[in-house]
C-alpha cells in the first residue's frame, strides 16, 4: 500500500470517529480512536482540516456532523 493511500486511510478513519461522536466535534478530537489515528489537540485541528475564507475549520469539519446525524434521522 502506497504511504499517500495509507494516509488517506487515516485520515477518512479520523474524520469517521470525529464526526460520529456522540459528544460533538470536540470529544471526537479528543477520543482515543481519533487520537490513535492522528494525535491532535482541539485548537490543531486547521492542521488538519483547513478553514476557508468564511469557515474556521470547527465550522466546517460541523457541516460533517450535522449531515451525518441528518442522514441517521432520514
Amino acid at each position: 500500500m502506497s504511504q499517500q493511500k495509507r494516509k488517506l486511510e487515516q485520515l477518512q478513519r479520523w474524520m469517521q470517529t470525529v464526526i460520529s461522536a456522540p459528544g460533538g466535534i470536540t470529544a471526537g478530537i479528543a477520543s482515543e480512536e481519533a487520537q490513535r489515528e492522528i494525535p491532535l489537540l482541539d485548537h490543531q485541528l486547521e492542521s488538519v482540516i483547513t478553514r476557508s475564507s468564511q469557515q474556521t475549520s470547527q465550522e466546517r469539519i460541523g457541516i460533517y456532523a450535522n449531515a451525518y446525524y441528518a442522514r441517521l434521522l432520514e
